[in-house]
């Protein structure tokens, strides 16, 4: 072998060391970059679990009143539809005649009513 040829395989020996220097670089920043995505994903879902069971009674509880009060409601709107039918098919409301009141309860009606009476 000549000087020319030591020259350029030193030269290839060099560049081959400077990329085998750069490919473990390359490596091991894939290798850390793969671990911190794990433990990205890791913490988010962890999050989401921890939340669920944070806040699952707090849910169910809010489920649950707004099931009562929807259920209260419902039974409110039933209880003004049995008010409306309560005078019969003309859907008219409660009829009373007068002259079957009492006297006496009567005057009391009055005198709530400040001293009015209907016609």
């Amino acid at each position: 072998m000549d000087q020319e040829d030591k020259k350029i395989l030193k030269e290839v020996l060099e560049l081959s060391k400077e990329n085998n220097s750069a490919l473990k670089k390359m490596h091991r920043s894939a290798v850390y970059g793969k671990i911190f995505k794990l433990f990205y994903w890791a913490v988010i879902i962890g999050a989401g679990v921890w939340s669920y069971y944070l806040l699952q009674p707090m849910v169910d509880q809010l489920l649950k009143s707004y099931n009562e009060i929807s259920g209260s409601l419902q039974s409110v709107k039933g209880m003004g539809d049995s008010i409306k039918n309560l005078g019969g098919s003309t859907g008219g409301g409660i009829k009373i005649d007068p002259n079957s009141i009492p006297p006496d309860l009567m005057k009391t009606i009055q005198s709530i009513l400040g001293g009015q009476t209907s016609k």
